[in-house]
């Protein structure tokens, strides 16, 4: 044997091993490839219900603000009424205090019982009203 077809021997057998692991390289590539391909599909079957849900789920965490806002602009009012009816039951107090008669005291007695079931109706047409909207 020459050198000559030494040398083509060891390049043709360089050749097959290279060749190989190039098809062996290609059939891996290939499995992965049909892999990935399964799992976008999978991916994009599984997106869209998920992305409805989320629709969904936003939009009831705008509902409950909204109604979480409407309360509390509702509760603010009923405690601006409180505080203006206690102005109020202060100044007939310190008119009381300045020396009303026993029929003044008396209409007082009956504002302050009016007021006081006024805002306690009014709290639990308030309560009534979370209970139902949330």
């Amino acid at each position: 044997m020459s050198t000559a077809e030494i040398i083509l021997a060891i390049g043709v057998t360089a050749f097959i091993i290279y060749a190989a692991f190039n098809i062996f390289y290609v059939m891996e590539l290939r499995r992965t490839s049909f892999a990935v391909r399964q799992l976008v599909e999978k991916a994009g079957e599984n997106i869209h219900p998920t992305l409805v849900a989320l629709r969904r789920a936003l939009e009831d965490i705008g509902t409950v603000t909204d109604n979480v806002a409407e309360l509390s602009k509702s509760l603010r009012e009923a405690a601006d009424a409180v505080t203006a009816a206690e102005k109020r039951i202060k100044a007939l107090y310190l008119a009381y205090e300045d020396g009303i008669s026993e029929a003044a005291r008396a209409n007082i007695a009956g504002v302050q019982a009016g007021i006081k079931a006024g805002v306690g109706t009014l709290l639990k047409g308030l309560k009534s009203k979370e209970g139902g909207s949330l």
